[in-house]
């Protein structure tokens, strides 16, 4: 080439572009031995390699578990609520009530 200035910053250019398409490998090899690190930790917790006492902690705590038990009570507490909006709903004004719908569907269609 003729122009030393710009055989100089061509030979800049290709160190720089070097330099980062080593960073992009290094940065590259770590990503896949982190990725290897988590997949053999995964690995070794769906092996079984959980401590004793944390499953015998998970087994009591299944034991005492009653699904129609926690079933009557959320059926007991939404029975509650909807009887006090019931209430709530008797004793407010048929103005209100229409005002506060209205505003509801209002705002609904502007956040649309």
């Amino acid at each position: 080439m003729a122009n030393p200035d710009l055989k100089a910053e061509i030979e800049e250019i290709e160190a720089e572009l070097a330099h980062m398409n080593q960073q992009r490998r290094t940065k590259k090899s770590r990503v896949k031995s982190k990725a290897g690190a988590t997949q053999e930790a995964a690995q070794a917790e769906s092996a079984g390699d959980a401590p004793a006492e944390e499953l015998t902690l998970l087994e009591t705590m299944l034991a005492e578990f009653d699904a129609e038990d926690a079933i009557d009570a959320l059926s007991g507490h939404a029975k509650e609520w909807l009887g006090t909006l019931n209430e709530d709903l008797k004793h407010t004004k048929t103005s209100t009530l229409l005002t506060v719908f209205g505003l509801g569907v209002i705002v609904g269609r502007l956040t649309k």
